[in-house]
């Protein structure tokens, strides 16, 4: 009965809105890998070395999707998505 009423058009077909979302530093484990880098299509953060100790930095948040390739990239759990209404 469901399966008919969703190809009736009757049950709205609607994706998550993923631009609601956005890449964030969570904590300072960052070790300079640059997966995240290299995984993300949009050129989002870049990685600097102040200190002497490499931090993850996110550059051009506009340009990120939400799509969270950079967060299931990370081993060390330094990146993590937010809501764009909080940052």
């Amino acid at each position: 009965m469901l399966r008919k009423i969703w190809d009736l058009g009757a049950v709205k077909k609607t994706k998550p809105d993923r631009r609601q979302y956005i890449v964030n530093v969570m904590n300072a484990n960052c070790c300079g890998c640059r997966q995240c880098i290299n995984i993300c299509h949009r050129n989002v953060s870049e990685l600097t070395d102040a200190d002497e100790t490499y931090r993850i930095v996110v550059k051009h948040p506009e340009r990120c999707t939400g799509c969270g390739k950079c967060v299931a990239t990370c081993k060390h759990n330094t990146l993590g998505l937010a809501s764009r209404k909080a940052v």
